[in-house]
C-alpha cells in the first residue's frame, strides 16, 4: 500500500461548443475527498525511550551497523514498534523482555484510529502483498492481502481500505483480500494423474485419453461445491486463523483450491507464499460451517533446496456409491536425493482413507468407482534408518526422505492388461480392498479399444 494520496484527478468534457467558438470548455475537477487524518500514539516515558535506544542500539552494534536515530511508532504487545531512520527505513518490535525482532520486509504506514475506540493502531506494510494493522491486544491484528495500488479513504466518519470503486472496513481480528487487486494467478496444476513422473509426463491429449478410457463410457459423478457465498465466508476464516498463526513471517499471496462436497464435508487446500522465502499448503475441511485444519506442508522457495513438499485436490469419484463425488488429496513430496513420491487419501465414511493411487476407474462395483494400482511403476519408498556420517549424500539421503506411505510414480504402468492384469481397489465396509477378478475383467474388456490406441 503506498503512502496516502489523494485520488487520482479526472477532468470531464463540458461539451463542445458552437463552431464559433474557438476552444473547448473544460470544467475543473471534482474535489478530492479528504484524506483521514493520522493519529499519534503515547509517547514513551524517558526511561522507556532510553531503554529502546540501548536495546537497538546493541542489536545494530552485534550486527555490525552504525547508530541511528529511533521514532518509536505505538506501544504494542508489551513493548514498542519502533522505525530505526536507516535508508530504507527499519521497523522493530523491542519487547519489554525478550529479544528483539526485526521486521525484515515491512515499513511503518499510517497511523490511524481505524476502529474508532479513541486508541490508535499502527499499521505495517509489505509492499504489494500485506498490510498489518496493529489492533490492541494479542490475536486482534488484522491482516489486508494483495495491497498494491489501494489507499486509505475516509468516508462517513470512518477509516477505509479501498479504492473509489470500492472501499471496506477494517475490523480486529480478520483477514481481508483486497477485492481491487488483481491477485496473481494461480500456478498451473500438476497433471491430472501423478502416477507420472515430472520427468515423464504425457502431453495433455494423453492425459485426457487416460480419463477417457478409465470411464469407460460411463459418466462421472457430479462433484458438489460449497455456494459462492459460503466459500467466501469459509475463505475468510480460514485466511484469518492461518496469517495469525504465521503472524510476524508474513504472506504474499494466498490462493484457495476446493474438492468436492460429500456427506456435507467440503476439503479445500490452501496454498500460500510466505514473505519468509517459504512456501506453505494446508488441508482444511468444512463441516457444518466450521472450517477445521487437517494437515499442513511447508517448503523453502521452489528450486532454492533439496526439498519440496505440497498438498493438492487431485480427482474424484464416488467411491461410496452414494452419487456424488469425493476429491483424492495428494501429498507430494520431492527430494533430489529420492525423485518425486506421492501419497493419497480420500474422506469416506468420516476418516481419512489410504488410496494406492489417483487413477480412478468408473463404476466397478455397482455404482462404486475404483482406484487403479499399478504394481509395475508405483514402489512403496523405503525408510532409511538415520545415523551419523560424515557422508553428506548420507545425511542428505536421510534429512530429505518422505514420510512412510509414500510411493514413487514413475509411469502410468502398461496398457496391455489381457497379459498384466491390473489390480483394482473399491471401497467396501471401511477399507479399499481389491476387487474379484470377474470385475476387473469386465474393465479389461470395456478398454480394450483404448488402451490399445495409447502411447506405449
Amino acid at each position: 500500500m503506498p503512502t496516502p494520496s489523494a485520488p487520482h484527478a479526472t477532468t470531464r468534457d463540458a461539451g463542445v461548443l458552437a463552431p464559433s467558438d474557438a476552444a473547448l470548455a473544460i470544467a475543473p475537477p471534482p474535489p478530492a475527498p479528504p484524506l483521514p487524518p493520522q493519529a499519534a500514539c503515547t509517547a514513551p516515558t524517558a526511561a522507556e525511550r532510553t531503554r529502546i535506544e540501548t536495546a537497538i542500539h546493541a542489536q545494530r552494534k552485534i550486527n555490525n551497523e552504525d547508530d541511528a536515530a529511533i521514532r518509536p511508532v505505538c506501544a504494542e504487545r508489551a513493548g514498542w514498534l519502533v522505525e530505526v531512520a536507516t535508508e530504507p527505513p527499519q521497523a522493530w518490535l523491542v519487547p519489554a523482555h525478550g529479544y528483539l525482532i526485526r521486521l525484515e520486509g515491512w515499513t511503518f504506514g499510517p497511523v490511524y484510529d481505524v476502529d474508532g475506540d479513541g486508541h490508535p493502531e499502527a499499521t505495517t506494510i509489505a509492499e504489494g502483498s500485506e498490510l498489518k494493522i496493529w489492533f490492541d491486544g494479542p490475536g486482534r491484528a488484522s491482516y489486508v492481502l494483495n495491497t498494491d495500488g489501494t489507499r486509505w479513504l475516509a468516508r462517513g466518519g470512518k477509516v477505509l481500505v479501498g479504492s473509489d470503486a470500492s472501499a471496506f472496513e477494517v475490523t480486529p481480528g480478520k483477514a481481508y483480500l483486497n477485492p481491487d487487486t488483481s491477485a496473481p494467478a494461480p500456478p498451473p496444476k500438476a497433471a491430472a494423474y501423478s502416477c507420472t513422473s515430472d520427468t515423464n509426463t504425457p502431453d495433455a491429449q494423453q492425459v485426457d485419453a487416460i480419463a477417457h478410457m478409465l470411464a469407460h463410457g460411463r459418466a462421472s459423478a457430479p462433484c458438489g461445491q460449497l455456494s459462492a457465498a459460503d466459500k467466501t465466508t469459509q475463505e475468510s476464516a480460514i485466511a484469518t486463523a492461518l496469517i495469525t498463526r504465521i503472524d510476524l513471517d508474513g504472506v504474499i499471496r494466498i490462493r484457495f483450491d476446493w474438492g468436492c462436497t460429500s456427506h456435507g464435508e467440503a476439503p479445500v487446500v490452501v496454498a500460500y507464499d510466505s514473505m519468509r522465502d517459504n512456501t506453505g499448503a494446508e488441508l482444511w475441511s468444512v463441516h457444518d460451517g466450521k472450517a477445521s485444519a487437517m494437515d499442513r506442508e511447508t517448503s523453502s522457495a521452489p528450486g532454492e533446496y533439496s526439498s519440496e513438499d505440497s498438498i493438492t485436490i487431485g480427482p474424484s469419484g464416488d467411491f461410496d456409491g452414494d452419487g456424488a463425488a469425493e476429491s483424492i488429496i495428494e501429498h507430494m513430496h520431492h527430494a533430489k536425493a529420492h525423485g518425486t513420491t506421492y501419497a493419497y487419501g480420500v474422506m469416506v465414511g468420516g476418516a481419512m482413507r489410504a488410496l494406492p493411487s489417483d487413477l480412478v476407474v468408473r463404476a466397478v462395483v455397482g455404482d462404486r468407482d475404483g482406484v487403479l494400482r499399478t504394481p509395475s511403476s508405483e514402489k512403496p519408498h523405503v525408510i532409511t534408518p538415520c545415523h551419523d556420517s560424515d557422508d553428506p549424500n548420507t545425511r542428505l539421503d536421510c534429512g530429505f526422505q518422505p514420510p512412510a506411505g509414500y510411493v514413487k510414480a514413475d509411469s502410468c504402468g502398461p496398457w496391455d492388461w489381457d497379459k498384466h492384469a491390473p489390480q483394482i481397489v473399491a471401497f467396501g465396509t471401511s477399507s479399499f480392498a481389491p476387487v474379484a477378478s470377474a470385475a476387473v475383467s469386465t474393465i479389461v474388456a470395456a478398454t480394450k479399444a483404448e488402451r490399445a490406441a495409447l502411447k506405449p
